[in-house]
């Protein structure tokens, strides 16, 4: 059984980065933006399957962490587009 290595201390000090890089793509287009938000998304996901294997979104603390957290940190002006692109992407 692998250990597993990503935790909410992990989850913590990604945020803060992806948040930045999502921001910055939101300011020079909705689509920059959405692109950004769906790979860093895709990206958190593919750590978590590498780390512990196939899981449900939902059920991980983690994701659940990570995504409310993302949407959290994206600036008031891009946030509703932000929500409606997590909540369409799979």
């Amino acid at each position: 059984m692998n250990k597993k290595i990503l935790n909410l201390s992990f989850i913590k000090k990604l945020l803060p980065l992806d948040i930045q890089i999502v921001n910055l793509a939101y300011s020079q287009s909705n689509e920059l933006g959405q692109v950004a938000l769906k790979d860093s998304i895709a990206g958190l996901r593919k750590m978590i399957v590498a780390d512990v294997g196939n899981f449900v979104n939902g059920m991980n603390l983690e994701y659940r962490t990570y995504v409310v957290g993302l949407l959290s940190g994206i600036q008031d002006e891009y946030r509703d587009d932000a929500t409606a692109t997590v909540v369409g992407f799979r």
